[in-house]
């Protein structure tokens, strides 16, 4: 009867290592595909590639147009001088190529 449960612990052990050993190999192959793309944890927390530009801003440093506008606003109200400047020198800039 002993030899019998000495027979299942070890069937038992040699099934859990052949798991891990075939888990822990996946992994490998997983992170040797990972540097060969040139993945990593910081870029699976994205959205995967489309090979496109987005369009608008993702993720934490995104600024709404809203905010845009407005400090936009708040500028040409606090320095209306400035502003007036800049655009007649972009004028003359664009005067100058045409």
């Amino acid at each position: 009867m002993n030899d019998a449960k000495d027979g299942l612990l070890v069937l038992a052990l040699v099934a859990v290592l052949f798991l891990v050993w075939r888990s822990a190999r996946r992994l490998r192959a997983e992170a040797r595909n990972d540097l060969v793309v040139g993945r990593g944890p910081v870029l699976d927390a994205l959205e995967p590639p489309t090979g496109e530009l987005p369009a608008v801003p993702v993720g934490p440093l995104a600024v709404d147009q809203g905010q845009k506008d407005s400090d936009v606003n708040e500028f040409i109200d606090r320095q209306p001088e400035e502003v007036a400047t800049m655009l007649r020198s972009w004028m003359r800039g664009e005067e100058a190529r045409a």
